[in-house]
């Protein structure tokens, strides 16, 4: 028998009573005793569908404690929520396994501000095991047909990371409702997601995180854009292949809000335009990554990223650059990482390099002119680098001999100046470069 529910019966004048505690009492009156026996089969048939659907929606139900009432140090109704998505997605690894019992806050991946209150802070159910070279791990991923609105409901969360699940679909803008939040990454969380619109970041101004790599964003037309604006805190934005396309990047803004902004990725959208205008006004970037588009073929290298003092690192391959390396990259004395690879730069090396100079440090730590049609001698001002950790020339147009001031980099930690015309044998000197973990130097 259920807990709540009571069989009374009275076979005095052929009565069955039925009574169930949530239910008025049922009066059947028979003539018969097989009138009784059918009333009492039906009764049994409905005590069996009423157990196996408690059964089935107890995960959406809790425990039966009233909603805002905390259950241990967890609320009440955030735990039923994060029941109902458990018992909506796919999980096939068993990472939610431990989402059981009264205490949410202790559930994998879930974490409360503090006991005082009981609120979900932090939820992080990222794919653990995607890997970036082949792909997301199938048996690591939570699936789902779409992702929830439940997560509009945990209006205390601050920090939500599904990035490489496989969830489908639209972002929900139920997610506007997070006003509390400063970290959002929902990177490769679907495979065909989208967004019609991002009119919801308004409502998320505290924001400093925001990874939306992989949405479709080819219908939001403009409007992303002032959408992001609306992030004044804002410190990271990685919209890389978004499907953004030129007629989406306005080359000019009235108000710039999110100057605070530190990294800009906007690679793998296949933009050709010129650069807008709005970017140079960035000048707290660190790291901006544009990789994979078509810049170059629109404009040269804006000399306005001279702007951009702080930057450290610089992506800016297959990007159908021509002629020659900007020379502006020489006053960058910030930079750390650049990667010009898979354009058409056919000379300048020196100039840049010689650039550096004019810092008082080299910093670069990583450079690659990998794929392009630099032609010559490996210039000796490459000496100069003396932070220099990874060195990527292959191109196929170097030639000459590998020069004796390559071993005098005591940081180099990876080399490849394989498929070029150079003519003589590897330096022995080569050996002494402690560091060096991987070398590539075959040559024609």
């Amino acid at each position: 028998m259920l807990p709540g529910f009571k069989l009374l019966c009275n076979f005095s004048k052929s009565q069955v009573c039925v009574t169930m505690d949530s239910y008025s009492a049922i009066l059947f009156k028979s003539t018969s005793y097989l009138f009784l026996i059918n009333n009492i089969a039906h009764y049994l048939l409905f005590l069996f569908l009423a157990s196996s659907y408690l059964h089935t929606t107890q995960v959406c139900l809790g425990d039966g404690l009233p909603s805002g009432v905390r259950s241990s140090s967890c609320m009440e109704e955030e735990r039923r929520a994060l029941l109902c998505f458990k018992g909506d997605v796919s999980d096939r690894s068993g990472r939610l396994s431990s989402w059981v019992g009264l205490d949410c806050c202790r559930w994998k991946g879930n974490s409360c501000n503090n006991y005082h209150t009981g609120h979900v802070a932090k939820m992080d159910l990222r794919n653990p095991k995607y890997d970036p070279l082949n792909g997301f791990n199938g048996e690591t991923s939570l699936r789902g047909r779409r992702l929830p609105n439940f997560f509009g409901k945990l209006t205390s969360l601050r920090y939500l990371n599904i990035s490489y699940a496989s969830f489908e679909g639209e972002i929900p803008p139920a997610l506007g409702n997070l006003s509390n939040s400063n970290y959002l990454d929902l990177k490769n969380y679907v495979n065909g997601g989208y967004s019609k619109n991002l009119n919801w970041l308004s409502h998320l101004s505290s924001l400093k995180y925001l990874n939306l790599g992989g949405v479709d964003l080819s219908s939001t037309g403009v409007s992303w854009l002032h959408d992001v604006n609306m992030l004044p805190s804002l410190l990271e934005l990685h919209l890389s292949n978004c499907q953004i396309n030129e007629n989406q990047l306005l080359l000019s803004l009235h108000a710039l809000n999110f100057t605070s902004l530190l990294v800009l990725d906007i690679s793998g959208n296949f933009i050709n335009a010129a650069f807008p205008s709005w970017f140079f006004n960035l000048t707290n970037l660190r790291k901006h990554d544009a990789s994979a588009n078509y810049f170059g073929d629109f404009s040269p290298f804006p000399v306005e990223f001279a702007n951009l003092k702080f930057l450290e690192d610089l992506g800016f391959s297959m990007n159908s650059l021509q002629s020659q390396i900007p020379k502006v990259i020489g006053t960058l004395c910030s930079l750390r990482m650049l990667d010009l690879s898979s354009n058409s730069l056919d000379s300048g090396l020196e100039e840049v390099l010689k650039g550096f100079s004019n810092c008082t440090k080299y910093r670069l730590e990583s450079l690659d002119l990998s794929y392009n049609m630099v032609e010559g001698e490996l210039p000796a001002a490459l000496g100069m680098l003396e932070n220099l950790k990874e060195l990527d020339l292959t191109s196929k147009q170097f030639s000459g001999p590998i020069p004796q001031y390559i071993a005098g980099l005591s940081s180099l930690e990876t080399l490849d100046i394989s498929s070029n015309y150079l003519n003589e044998s590897i330096p022995e000197s080569l050996g002494e470069l402690s560091h060096l973990v991987h070398q590539t130097s075959h040559h024609f």
